[in-house]
């Protein structure tokens, strides 16, 4: 009764409540892995890591054979930043359960925060290896072959997130972000304006494009662009910058430095 209301509470967002009725499991049936394990979920969703990090262990200890109880600990430890702690749970999760996609995608995300981009794609081409249709796995891979330098590849790996998921804006606004570093700007113009199409106030979105437009000396749409990604975000220091080098580039001067002030405000 006490693991049915347990997660009832959990149901309804009252973590606190349910901590209480798991305490009560574990202090019932001390042996059992499950209380620990469900109480360490409540101690995670309240933030308090280093207790969940406890009880994920205490489970373990229980029992080893759960890939599930080291991907909460994984995930407890990532969120409290100890990054190699959580990819030695990912780790472990992966060998336990080496066909579960998500495992080797999370494993990678880790990699990357780390600064390892190299294995971050290795884990990203594994994660699509057992699930093609993973458009996360290649929206990570791209952001990895990104960071590398690798925009080609990243443009392929947006390709497919774009195939996946057609109607997601993240997949048009980074193959343009690609193609913009590859300084195919008509491409990334197009690529940029599906994303405002898809998500209409995504200040990025405006802010990139403008930037495309004031490379390729279109003036007033640049300007209209970055006045378009301020207003969605009036803290976005990339379009008030862009927007005075416009103004500079146009000789008004005092415009361009009222945003040049704004954007070190916002920096």
């Amino acid at each position: 009764a006490y693991t049915n209301r347990g997660n009832a509470y959990r149901k309804l967002d009252d973590h606190e409540s349910a901590v209480k009725d798991f305490s009560e499991v574990i202090r019932m049936r001390p042996a059992s892995a499950s209380g620990y394990y469900y109480r360490a979920r409540e101690y995670k969703s309240l933030g308090e890591y280093e207790l969940a990090i406890i009880d994920y262990g205490l489970s373990i200890e229980r029992d080893a054979e759960r890939p599930y109880v080291f991907i909460g600990r994984g995930t407890a430890y990532q969120q409290s930043g100890e990054l190699k702690r959580a990819r030695e749970d990912y780790t472990q999760a992966i060998a336990l359960d080496p066909d579960n996609a998500r495992n080797f995608n999370r494993r990678g995300q880790v990699s990357f925060e780390l600064g390892e981009t190299d294995a971050a794609i290795s884990d990203y081409a594994k994660a699509v290896r057992v699930d093609a249709e993973f458009a996360e796995a290649y929206l990570n891979r791209g952001k990895a072959h990104s960071k590398a330098g690798d925009h080609d590849r990243a443009i392929k790996d947006y390709g497919e997130v774009i195939r996946l998921r057609p109607e997601d804006s993240a997949g048009y606004y980074h193959r343009g972000c690609a193609h913009e570093r590859q300084e195919q700007l008509e491409f990334a113009v197009a690529d940029f304006g599906e994303c405002i199409r898809l998500n209409p106030t995504d200040a990025n979105g405006y802010s990139n494009r403008g930037s495309v437009y004031r490379i390729l000396g279109e003036a007033t749409q640049a300007i209209t662009d970055y006045t378009q990604a301020i207003e969605h975000d009036s803290e976005n220091a990339s379009a008030h910058n862009g927007r005075g080098l416009v103004y500079a580039s146009q000789g008004d001067f005092d415009t361009a430095l009222e945003n040049y002030t704004l954007s070190l405000i916002h920096i």
